[in-house]
């Protein structure tokens, strides 16, 4: 089993996760490392850090699912006036009588 640390404020100092003293507020300590190792799509490689594995997935033009960026969405279209100009468009073109 993976052990998890966390800071505890309390004590100053970084404990496992079961040893804190401060009940309420902790920060958990994220590592790098990955010991099962991940193999890269792109090139299939075995990584066991995750910022290298992030900086391949960046070399080779590709963005890693749920870290991208949100692309702004179009404006609202008011779907009324929009019906409006494709009927006028019908009537002009005499695809409608």
């Amino acid at each position: 089993m993976r052990k998890t640390y966390v800071y505890d404020k309390k004590q100053g100092k970084v404990v496992e996760r079961h040893e804190r003293t401060d009940k309420e507020h902790f920060h958990y300590v994220i590592t790098d490392d990955v010991p099962e190792g991940m193999q890269h799509p792109c090139n299939g490689l075995w990584y066991t850090s995750k910022s290298n594995f992030r900086k391949t997935t960046r070399a080779h033009g590709c963005v890693e699912i749920g870290n991208e960026t949100q692309t702004p969405r179009a404006p609202s279209v008011d779907r009324e006036s929009v019906r409006n100009d494709i009927i006028k468009t019908m009537y002009q073109t005499g695809l409608k009588k």
